[in-house]
């Protein structure tokens, strides 16, 4: 089941998966990102504690951007 599903533009839809039991979920869609598929350019995060997440990314010396806080909204039943 979807935690997400929504058309984001006409030109942009996007779902947002998680598989059982994971704390980690995958979003699909076309024109979310123009990297190559297999790449992880513009890879999303959805965690609890966002500065934490980062700190820990950039302590182990990974190339990360600034913070982009997205609204989340919920799937329609």
């Amino acid at each position: 089941m979807a935690d997400h599903d929504h058309q984001v533009t006409d030109t942009l839809p996007f779902v947002q998966l998680t598989p059982p039991g994971s704390a980690c979920s995958i979003a699909l869609g076309s024109g979310i990102t123009d990297a190559a598929p297999g790449s992880v350019r513009g890879l999303q995060l959805m965690v609890s504690d966002i500065e934490a997440a980062w700190a820990k990314l950039v302590g182990r010396e990974v190339e990360v951007g600034d913070v982009q806080v997205q609204e989340i909204r919920a799937c329609p039943s």
